[in-house]
Formats: C-alpha cells, structure tokens, sequence
C-alpha cells in the first residue's frame, strides 16, 4: 500500500510503533490525519483495508485499488 500511495504520488507513512491499534487509530485522529488506512491481522488475511476519514468518520472496507482511485480523485478535485 505504501508503495502504491508513493508511486500515485499521495504522501503515505506507516505507523510501526508498539502500540495497541486502537491507540494508533486514537493519535492519528488527534493528528488530524485526513484519511487512515487501517489493516489488522483480519484486514491482511481479506486483502483489504478499513478506511477512516476526518471528514466522515469510518468508512468502511476498501480494496488497495479502490482507496488510491478514490485519494487520487480527491487530491484532483481539492487542485482544481
């Protein structure tokens, strides 16, 4: 994911710190991320990703393609 963030052009990072995954979810929130790709154990085994936004809360599942497709849009249409 991270690569493909890299190679759309979109800035990513991983957050590897020891923490529990709902204390990661918790500072990125206070961060003021504007979207969050979470993948836990259950989100590998599927090949997917559980989306969060600032904006509109939990997003739901989404596919690697799908959640690049939908940051490039959004980056395209915050440019215009």
């Amino acid at each position: 994911l991270l690569a493909a963030c890299k190679k759309a052009r979109i800035r990513a990072s991983i957050d590897t710190a020891a923490d529990k995954m709902g204390a990661k979810i918790r500072r990125g929130r206070l961060d003021l991320i504007p979207v969050m790709a979470v993948i836990g154990q259950r989100e590998a085994e599927c090949g997917s990703m559980a989306v969060r936004s600032r904006k509109n809360g939990e997003e739901g599942l989404m596919s690697t393609l799908e959640f690049i497709t939908r940051l490039v849009t959004e980056v395209d249409s915050l440019a215009s």
